[in-house]
């Protein structure tokens, strides 16, 4: 029993420190946790006489005090007999706490003061975007302008080009070349700029139509507005250039000088601006020209003048100057001499048969050298041949033999009757007598009496001791009219076109008899409206045969079938006995 109430007071004590003294709450006054149920207690019961139960929830109260029967426990009177006890309620759940009210605010409370706002920043606005611009080449315009094709381009877009840029040219379809434009000359925005291509980088494609393309910028390497406006491809008509036409006229050594002269006789045109050319001074014992072939030229010393400026007039020109120091190993003695023009090959043209003049010279001593040996010519007497209308020179030299190596030639003048004429004489021996005939037929005052002058050596081709006596005054001279006399003739023989390289050649025949001096001969080419001229070709005796032609350029109507007309010798300046056999007409066709 004692056990068992101990057990009781136990539980009672459990329940008492765990939860406290409990208040005896309406379901009303409870709020339920939710999930959580609500058990109520049950109602008092009143306990069987003679009995105590313990009420778990309710606290024993007693006026009577406890008797000392141990700490912590309680004996209740009644009979002896062990109560039984009751269920043990569940335990009541955990209160919800009451949430404390917030606090009264007091009736009065002090203002508060009002914030002070913040400033509205002002909106930074955003950057306006800058459009971008380009650069915009085009070709403006492209011409000839002998001997350059001017191309002007422009910029005509909005910005200035960014970098260099190249430019590539071609011909006909075909790659000529590419250049560089660097920036700093290339046009700004609305500028233009000129572009020269001299015709020599097109390889000189005269006398025909070529299809030019030009390309800015070819490789793309700068952003454009419009590239469609780079190119351009342009026919153009490249003319034939009008070539120099120039000959040498004298080679003359006296004394310590030389002397030459030569002559422009038909200008070039622009293509030849600003070019210069040579003329080349040639001395030794046996010289050669090879037009077709210059290493085969033969000369032992060669003294070049060079950078001459190509004139601007036709007017005869001649120089002066020392005998070249290069020549003194000739000095004293007989040597042959020669003037070259365009001794380099720095001005082309067709025909340079007449850029050459050889001659034999004795040259002076030089200082303390003997002057033994030089010749020494002199006039003897003139008379004309009653026999056949021949004028027969003599000439006697009296000085050295210069027949002997390469053997000196000199000229004589006959000055008659406001005219003049000049001759070839050839060569004399020592203390010899040389006789020459020449034809009237072109001496001046034919059929009058005239007084007669005769000088030998006139361009002084020989240096001589005494000069004094190469003039002859002769006096009164009769020279009667050619009528009657057999006169040579001229001939056209064959007239050959060639394709590659294109030219054209006039074989001529030179019949009997032939006039005993030099005659210049050209001919005339009349055809589609054109007229050119051969150059000249000095006929002598003994010729033959000789031919006269027209080299590329100098062939009017290239690619064409026109009729033509050649006339021969259009000077007239051999007489022939038959004058009609000097033109020939044909339709021809030249490549």
């Amino acid at each position: 029993m004692t056990t068992i109430k101990l057990k009781k007071s136990l539980i009672f004590l459990f329940f008492v420190m765990h939860f406290g003294c409990v208040k005896q709450e309406t379901p009303e006054t409870v709020n339920p946790t939710p999930d959580i149920p609500i058990v109520e207690a049950p109602a008092p019961t009143e306990p069987e006489p003679g009995q105590e139960e313990l009420n778990p929830g309710t606290p024993i109260v007693s006026d009577e005090p406890a008797p000392d029967s141990g700490s912590g426990s309680g004996s209740g009177s009644g009979s002896g007999s062990e109560p039984t006890p009751g269920p043990i309620p569940d335990p009541v759940p955990e209160p919800t706490p009451v949430p404390t009210p917030d606090p009264i605010p007091d009736p009065t409370p002090e203002p508060t003061p009002e914030p002070t706002p913040e400033p509205t920043p002002e909106p930074t606005p955003e950057p306006t975007p800058i459009p971008q611009t380009f650069s915009d080449l085009y070709w403006e315009s492209i011409e000839y302008q002998e001997p350059y094709i001017k191309a002007v381009y422009g910029n005509q877009g909005q910005a200035a080009l960014p970098r260099s840029f190249n430019l590539k040219v071609t011909k006909d379809g075909v790659e000529m070349f590419t250049k560089t434009i660097e920036v700093d000359v290339a046009p700004s925005v609305g500028e233009k700029r000129e572009i020269k291509i001299h015709i020599d980088e097109l390889g000189r494609p005269t006398g025909r139509t070529i299809r030019l393309g030009l390309t800015l910028d070819m490789s793309n390497l700068i952003e454009e507005e419009n590239e469609d406006n780079n190119i351009s491809s342009t026919a153009l008509t490249i003319p034939n250039l009008t070539l120099p036409e120039f000959r040498a006229l004298s080679l003359r050594y006296e004394g310590d000088n030389v002397t030459f002269s030569y002559q422009f006789t038909r200008l070039p045109s622009a293509y030849f601006n600003g070019k210069t050319f040579s003329i080349g001074l040639w001395a030794g014992e046996k010289l050669r020209y090879e037009i077709s072939n210059r290493s085969a030229d033969l000369y032992d010393v060669a003294h070049v003048i060079a950078g001459i400026p190509i004139p601007n007039h036709t007017e005869v020109i001649s120089q002066t100057m020392p005998i070249p120091r290069d020549f003194d190993n000739y000095r004293g003695r007989e040597a042959r001499f020669a003037i070259l023009l365009d001794h380099s090959y720095e001005i082309f043209e067709s025909y340079r048969q007449d850029n050459w003049i050889e001659a034999p010279y004795f040259l002076n001593p030089l200082p303390g050298q003997s002057t033994e040996g030089m010749p020494d010519l002199e006039m003897e007497s003139a008379y004309l041949m009653t026999t056949y209308p021949y004028l027969s020179i003599s000439v006697r030299n009296n000085g050295a033999d210069v027949s002997a190596g390469s053997g000196t030639r000199f000229k004589i003048k006959i000055e008659r009757c406001g005219g003049s004429y000049t001759l070839d004489a050839g060569q004399i021996p020592l203390n010899q007598v040389g006789s020459f005939a020449h034809p009237i037929s072109q001496m001046p005052g034919l059929g009058q009496n005239c007084n007669t002058r005769f000088i030998i050596d006139p361009e002084n081709m020989l240096s001589e001791p005494n000069e004094v006596n190469n003039v002859f005054e002769f006096g009164p001279l009769f020279l009667p009219h050619p009528d009657g006399v057999v006169y040579p003739d001229l001939q056209l023989h064959t007239l050959w076109i060639q394709q590659t390289p294109s030219y054209i050649s006039l074989t001529v025949n030179y019949l009997t008899p032939h006039v005993q001096t030099s005659v210049p001969v050209r001919f005339r080419m009349d055809r589609c409206g054109y007229t050119v001229f051969s150059r000249y070709i000095n006929l002598l005796p003994g010729m033959n045969t000789f031919g006269l032609g027209l080299y590329e350029d100098e062939l009017p109507a290239r690619r064409q079938s026109c009729v033509t007309t050649i006339t021969l010798d259009p000077d007239n300046n051999m007489r022939e006995r038959d004058e009609t056999n000097n033109v020939t007409t044909g339709n021809f066709y030249f490549y």
